[in-house]
């Protein structure tokens, strides 16, 4: 029969199809619903040319979306969207983190009328997984431990409590593999690091967590970030940020340093908040000499659309106003 007739036996079909086999189109067929008729050997097929062809177009059209309309291409813009007041800290370095200072930021908060919390980066340290060499390592399970012990806390004085991602959690997630699915991005981050930190807390308080693989957040006309880079330079990352995508209110963790900056254009202010740890503890820091500025402990208390900035002087949490 020549190829060009309505029906085509089973060799002509896998030539059109571009398949060696007639086991091979006879699946095709089947899959597709392709309408055959009994040939004139027994056992042996005709088969629908416009059927094959409009199945073969079918095929085609998938394997198009497949490839330019991958499910694999992400949009990556799921990170928190969030409204209202928010007692904002960053870089507590879990096990290194100053468990009073943090105790003394919950309390303003509270004072405040503040219970909502945003950890923006750098809870753990995940020293252990440090890719730079160590003098004096911290062991993964006093970390596992120390962050435990500081969610348990934060858990029973905050009514919700949001986990940016910074590039000390990036070390675990490196290590282990980044998650890969779309629920990560979508409903936050519910596994590998963080279920161990949950492992103990009651299921009232792993109610109250929310972790972002995303480091970065925005309350309001505010943008909340643990940037990849910093400069030592006070106000010179929120300044770039400002200019480049964000043109609003910007706070900034990572650098460890506490300063308040307002962006050239008038636009909005540029907050870099400090540490939760004392520097004193940390052997980075204290072992070689860098030019880095001078680490120091604050947090913010972001109200009303206002982010007022308290950092540690003489043991206490003071405003920074207060401290000029």
């Amino acid at each position: 029969m020549h190829p060009n007739e309505d029906w085509l036996d089973c060799n002509q079909a896998a030539t059109l199809c571009g398949y060696k086999d007639s086991g091979s189109i006879a699946k095709f067929a089947k899959k597709n619903n392709i309408e055959t008729r009994q040939g004139l050997k027994r056992g042996w097929n005709l088969y629908s040319k416009a059927g094959l062809l409009k199945a073969l177009d079918e095929s085609q059209a998938r394997y198009i979306n497949r490839r330019f309309e991958n499910p694999v291409l992400r949009r990556f813009d799921t990170h928190f969207k969030l409204t209202g007041n928010h007692l904002v800290f960053a870089d507590t370095h879990c096990p290194l983190v100053d468990v009073p200072f943090v105790k003394q930021a919950v309390k303003t908060a509270h004072k405040q009328k503040v219970g909502r919390l945003i950890v923006a980066g750098d809870f753990w340290d995940c020293c252990a997984l440090s890719i730079f060499p160590k003098m004096f390592p911290i062991p993964w399970g006093a970390e596992k431990a120390s962050g435990r012990s500081l969610l348990e806390f934060l858990c029973k004085e905050m009514d919700r409590i949001y986990f940016l991602t910074g590039n000390h959690e990036m070390r675990y997630f490196l290590k282990l593999g980044i998650p890969q699915t779309d629920d990560a991005l979508v409903n936050g981050l519910q596994t590998d690091i963080w279920e161990l930190a949950e492992t103990n807390l009651r299921k009232e308080f792993k109610n109250r967590l929310r972790a972002s693989v995303y480091p970065m957040a925005e309350v309001d006309d505010w943008f909340i970030t643990h940037p990849k880079n910093f400069r030592v330079i006070p106000g010179s990352t929120g300044r770039t940020l400002n200019q480049i995508e964000w043109k609003k209110n910007i706070i900034i963790g990572h650098a460890h340093m506490t300063a308040i900056n307002q962006s050239p254009a008038g636009n909005g202010w540029l907050v870099d908040l400090g540490t939760m740890f004392d520097p004193i503890n940390c052997d980075y820091k204290n072992l070689q000499s860098t030019s880095h500025p001078k680490w120091t402990e604050s947090f913010g208390v972001l109200k009303d659309g206002f982010c007022t900035v308290y950092v540690k002087k003489d043991g206490k949490a003071k405003s920074l106003m207060e401290t000029v």
